[in-house]
């Protein structure tokens, strides 16, 4: 596929842009993020993700077990002008696990988070997600539906009204506490 991409984060944050937080590349080939209390902390990366396409992320978080570590999709950190928006992304999907073992699809419009997964409106628990350990997050979007795995278990599936439409993938994390809690990305 011509869209395809992958990222090593071994030398450089190749086609990575900063949305907000502090992003390095830390030896040997981690990314990792860390923001202000209270405040997300993400990158985005520069290739539009299209229905039909899936996205597969590898992180962990050594601390904070009840706040989330984020996969961003089909959505917009930029203004009209092509800059970072200071509020960060609009307009997104938001797949996401923490710690203590729950799980949630959100979609953000005009800073305004509302649940899709699970249907509760809260979180919902998994015996798949690896506690401070690396977990993988896939999602796949194929017309109208997207479909969520944490370390290779399909969790479900959420079907929109109409079909989806293209936007930018990302990477984040939420600081809860004032410990320093960054995300690391293999």
């Amino acid at each position: 596929l011509e869209d395809e991409f992958y990222s090593s984060f071994n030398l450089n944050m190749n086609k990575w842009r900063i949305v907000a937080g502090a992003w390095t590349i830390k030896t040997p080939v981690y990314l990792r993020g860390v923001g202000k209390v209270d405040h997300d902390a993400s990158v985005v990366q520069k290739q539009l993700f299209k229905p039909g396409m899936g996205y597969t992320v590898m992180m962990k978080r050594k601390i904070e077990s009840n706040t989330p570590n984020r996969v961003y999709f089909l959505g917009y950190p930029y203004t009209n002008e092509g800059e970072v928006r200071d509020d960060g992304w609009d307009d997104v999907y938001i797949f996401e696990y923490t710690n203590d073992g729950y799980w949630g699809l959100r979609k953000r419009v005009d800073g305004v988070e509302t649940t899709l997964l699970p249907e509760t409106g809260s979180w919902e628990f998994s015996e798949f997600i690896f506690p401070y350990g690396w977990n993988e997050l896939s999602v796949w979007a194929v017309d109208s539906s997207i479909h969520l795995w944490i370390n290779g278990e399909y969790l479900d599936k959420y079907v929109l009204p109409e079909p989806l439409s293209e936007g930018y993938v990302g990477i984040g994390v939420y600081e809860g506490d004032s410990l320093k809690s960054p995300l690391l990305v293999d």
